[in-house]
């Protein structure tokens, strides 16, 4: 099956970043909303919770970024924190927390997401003629951007996880 029967292409599924240690979570989720809009994304909090266990608490929060890039295509990121045994600890004087933190990315191109074209019958048919002949390039391009932007703000936010280590 080719790839102009699928809606969505994933680039990244649940590409994980994980630190045990010392690290400070308020600068990782600031530096990840700083690269997401700085590459004009928007962005919001789908969701967290706080739970406290006997070895320490347990931190999960996911955010999903979005990007209209054209008025075919939309890039998605979900980002996903899970954070497992938190403590605060003091280090070189600052406040910061200690335990397992796991960030995982997922990044999708969301093709027709106006749904000009439906799912089935044969304006389907066109879009997938279209997507197989006409914009086979673009869409290629497209998907190359997003892992390009993906990368970018794992990248963003293995930097600072890594700035305790």
């Amino acid at each position: 099956m080719g790839k102009e029967k699928k809606l969505k292409l994933t680039i990244f599924k649940d590409a994980q970043l994980t630190v045990k240690g010392i690290f400070d979570i308020f600068k990782v989720r600031e530096e990840i909303a700083r690269a997401i809009q700085e590459k004009k994304y928007f962005m919001i909090e789908k969701g967290n919770s706080v739970r406290v266990l006997p070895e320490g608490k347990e931190y999960e929060a996911e955010f999903n970024a979005f990007k209209k890039v054209d008025n075919y295509v939309k890039f998605v990121l979900t980002i996903k924190f899970l954070i497992r045994n938190f403590n605060e600890v003091e280090y070189e004087g600052k406040v910061l927390g200690s335990g397992i933190a796991t960030i995982s990315f997922t990044s999708e191109v969301e093709k027709d997401y106006k749904s000009k074209f439906g799912q089935v019958g044969f304006k389907n048919f066109i879009r997938e003629l279209m997507e197989k002949y006409l914009i086979k390039d673009k869409l290629l391009a497209r998907e190359g951007q997003l892992y390009k932007e993906t990368v970018d703000v794992m990248n963003a936010a293995k930097n600072v996880l890594e700035m305790y280590i």
